[in-house]
Order: structure tokens, then C-alpha cells, then sequence
């Protein structure tokens, strides 16, 4: 498989990236107030931020 890793955490960090990338619009609605919010923050990162939140979070 092209581009794959022996690292687990690369290869999602890759997914992830590939579809975070496409997207970059949340697609659902907030449930409630508080993931209103987080969903406001997440939206209001630059896409370098976001790849950051993300590799740190994986």
C-alpha cells in the first residue's frame, strides 16, 4: 500500500489528515450549548491548528 506506515498512530494521523482536509465544515448539529461552543472553537482554528490539535490528540 502506497504511502503506508509501520507507525499506527501515522497511518490515522494520515486518514485523519486526508479527511479533515477534504471537509474542513462540520456537518452536524450542535447537540447542546456546550458542544455549540466547542464547535465554534474548532471552527475558528486556522487549518495548521487544527492538523496540531489533531497530531496532539492521536
Amino acid at each position: 500500500m502506497p504511502g503506508a506506515h509501520r507507525d499506527p498512530k501515522v497511518s490515522l494521523f494520515v486518514i485523519f489528515h486526508s479527511i479533515w482536509s477534504t471537509s474542513g465544515v462540520l456537518v452536524a448539529e450542535a447537540e447542546d450549548a456546550i458542544a455549540g461552543v466547542a464547535q465554534a472553537h474548532l471552527a475558528a482554528l486556522t487549518p495548521n491548528s487544527r492538523e496540531a490539535l489533531l497530531l496532539n490528540t492521536i
